[in-house]
């Protein structure tokens, strides 16, 4: 008599420290939604199911590794440009910025926390000319981030103003829109769980089983 315990045993030890290492590569993603509050008449006139009150959603995805902090001797400030991308989607249409710029400030004496995403050049799926967005979170508590460093994750609730804008070369608005939701992706806690959770399942009940 034996028992076939070993195949479950040793995937559930391979998830365990799989899911204990820290991500290689170190991109960050986060996702975000909320409501357009302005459409100008470029967006208007542009997509007609982009209107004030309806729901955009988008990404934003950076890399930490070997991405300096530009302004390194100021504790309070940090502006670093990072291989990644902003993505909006609205109406009918999507926004893409490939090259993005990322602002992270903590406790300066002259502002706000704050985290600022900007991508410029931007390419529209059926080509609207964008020249700026803009993804920004502020709060004027200063108390929202701990340092100037790349964010790994952000609560939006720590925030008092967040939102998109969207602007033409001459920095003309064509649409703002409040952020209502922020969060990492994926959120590390759930995707451990779902990883494990999808190994162990995914081997016969044999544990007690005779051969």
């Amino acid at each position: 008599m034996r028992f076939q315990i070993f195949p479950r045993w040793c995937a559930l030890s391979v998830c365990l420290g799989v899911c204990a290492m820290p991500a290689a590569g170190a991109a960050v993603e986060f996702a975000f939604g909320g409501e357009i509050l302005y459409a100008g008449p470029e967006l208007s006139a542009y997509d007609s199911g982009a209107v004030v009150g309806s729901r955009f959603s988008g990404r934003i995805h950076y890399e930490t590794d070997g991405v300096e902090d530009s302004v390194p001797l100021d504790p309070a400030v940090g502006e670093y440009a990072s291989p990644g991308y902003i993505s909006v989607e609205l109406g009918t249409h999507t926004e893409l910025a490939s090259q993005i710029s990322v602002l992270v400030a903590n406790d300066h004496p002259e502002g706000d926390d704050g985290f600022s995403a900007r991508g410029a050049d931007v390419s529209v799926s059926r080509g609207l000319s964008i020249a700026h967005l803009l993804v920004s979170l502020y709060d004027p508590t200063r108390s929202a981030l701990d340092s100037d460093a790349l964010p790994t994750s952000i609560a939006l609730s720590d925030f008092n103003s967040a939102f998109v804008e969207v602007s033409l070369e001459n920095f003309d608005v064509v649409w703002h829109g409040e952020i209502d939701t922020f969060f990492a992706v994926p959120e590390p806690a759930t995707g451990g769980m779902l990883a494990l959770l999808a190994i162990v399942t995914c081997f016969p009940r044999t544990c007690g089983r005779r051969s």
